[in-house]
């Protein structure tokens, strides 16, 4: 977690073809600073608790999704 993992993620999606996607999340990380923790979360879209609970946080702004691939 953090955010070298962050940036780990994102380079591995260029690996795949996706450098927009890889420059857009470099760009947003560069955006924060110490006080945010970062972190990359994989969930499947098919549990919908958990989709909602990241909806409702999303809304609350307590966090921040870089990426919903």
């Amino acid at each position: 977690m953090g955010i070298d993992a962050v940036l780990e993620f994102a380079d591995q999606l260029s690996e795949y073809g996706q450098n927009t996607e890889t420059e857009r999340i470099k760009k947003e990380v560069a955006k924060y600073d110490d006080e945010w923790e970062l972190a990359i979360i994989s969930i499947s879209y098919h549990d919908p608790l958990i989709k909602i609970m990241l909806q409702n946080a999303e809304k609350a702004g307590t966090i921040k999704v870089l990426s919903k691939g």
